[in-house]
């Protein structure tokens, strides 16, 4: 999916609880998931609670990219879950 579908799904499924975040460049917030176009390449990362980027992915796929991402937030909602939960 493009990132306007992958908007659009993370409103309907209300997954932008989860600290979502895709913006042109790296955020340094902390505990968050995030997706980042720079330079034709596409980053799927993940900050942890002192705000350290862990890089995920690095594509220039924009379908495969939003897709894998899409996947990951399922999973990391699921893992959430199970603890009481972003």
């Amino acid at each position: 999916m493009r990132q306007k579908d992958f908007t659009e799904r993370a409103r309907k499924e209300k997954l932008t609880d989860l600290y979502i975040r895709y913006d042109n460049g790296f955020s340094d917030c902390t505990d968050i998931i995030g997706c980042t176009q720079i330079e034709n390449l596409w980053y799927i990362y993940e900050t942890d609670e002192k705000g350290n980027k862990i890089i995920r992915m690095i594509s220039d796929d924009e379908e495969k990219t939003f897709d894998t991402f899409y996947e990951f937030i399922l999973k990391r909602k699921d893992s959430r879950n199970c603890l009481a939960v972003s």
